[in-house]
């Protein structure tokens, strides 16, 4: 994963405007049971036999598995905001952040 952020800032006197912009981007190795077939297994709990309680069509035996596929999932991401910031006095500001865009 790697992510590149930048911001660009102008001050006037007791006001701050920013904007700026995220980019990210990640890939990881994932493990999903959609979309696998599910496997039927037999134990053979009747005859002592899991192939023979299959042919023998013994349903209280079976277990349905769902296995697990692994696959490479990639993402990206690219955000940009704006920032806007009042110093009210030396100890107190008051600050708006939200997305361009909206």
């Amino acid at each position: 994963m790697w992510w590149l952020s930048d911001e660009a800032t102008l001050t006037r006197g007791k006001h701050m405007l920013a904007v700026g912009l995220n980019l990210a981007h990640q890939w990881a190795n994932t493990q999903t049971d959609y979309p696998a077939q599910p496997g039927i297994s037999f134990y053979g709990e009747t005859t002592g036999f899991g192939l023979a309680d299959f042919l023998a069509g013994k349903r209280g035996i079976t277990s349905f598995k769902v296995p697990f596929k692994t696959r490479l999932s990639r993402d990206g991401r690219l955000e940009s905001m704006r920032k806007d910031q009042y110093k009210l006095n030396p100890k107190l500001s008051v600050s708006a952040r939200s997305p361009l865009g909206t």
